[in-house]
């Protein structure tokens, strides 16, 4: 990306797999690689290519937490295909909170405090998937801020509110058709606030390409195989 950055003990960064790019080391060390799908990034935080060829601190704070769990989990590395799959999840998601804690600090003089209002409507948000009645009015009152500010914090980060909920409720369902076990996929949909599971299952497929008995199929055989 046009970039020469040095990562010293500790930290971390992110590199785009499909641009090229030269890595070297003057002495030995020890080095951990998670692969990411961008898609899967994205789903929590927006545009995660800016992120890219920055170097990030491991070494406290949430990117403390994240660079700890990498190494527990590469020193435990669990049997079961369940435990690797929550694993995998939180990993991912202590990665998107470090990226986006940090990189905080190089934005105006106030977009700490609205960044910090829209993770907290986020925080709200996904906290209550399951509740059918949750709307941006709703969460502008948890979060004691007008309907009309909750909707610019989301439109600068090019979301609408709406469509952050309906989005995260995909994830979550999707997340659940990962694990084993025999829920129905009905009883998914409405677990997450879905109360048509037609509708439910047209979203699904909008979002990732295949129907929900679909992805559960698919995702099974992998794990067979």
């Amino acid at each position: 990306m046009g970039r020469e950055i040095t990562c010293a003990p500790g930290g971390f960064l992110l590199e785009r797999a499909d641009e090229p790019y030269r890595f070297s080391h003057d002495d030995p060390n020890d080095l951990f690689v998670l692969k990411v799908a961008r898609s899967v990034l994205a789903e929590r935080i927006g545009q995660p290519d800016r992120f890219c060829a920055r170097i990030f601190d491991g070494r406290g704070g949430t990117g403390g937490l994240f660079s700890g769990m990498v190494r527990q989990v590469d020193a435990t590395d669990p049997e079961d295909e369940r435990g690797r799959a929550v694993l995998g999840r939180q990993l991912v998601e202590l990665l998107a909170l470090a990226l986006d804690c940090q990189a905080e600090t190089g934005r105006g003089p106030d977009s700490p405090v609205r960044a910090a209002h829209l993770k907290r409507a986020q925080d709200v948000i996904r906290r209550n998937l399951a509740d059918p009645g949750l709307s941006p009015q709703g969460v502008a009152d948890a979060l004691g801020i007008s309907k009309r500010y909750l909707h610019l914090l989301f439109a600068g980060a090019g979301l609408s509110v709406q469509q952050y909920l309906r989005d995260q409720r995909l994830i979550a369902a999707r997340d659940l058709l990962d694990l084993p076990g025999d829920r129905s996929i009905a009883d998914i949909a409405y677990r997450f606030g879905f109360s048509d599971q037609a509708q439910f299952a047209r979203l699904f497929r909008t979002a990732f390409g295949e129907s929900p008995s679909g992805y559960r199929a698919r995702v099974r055989q992998q794990a067979a195989g």
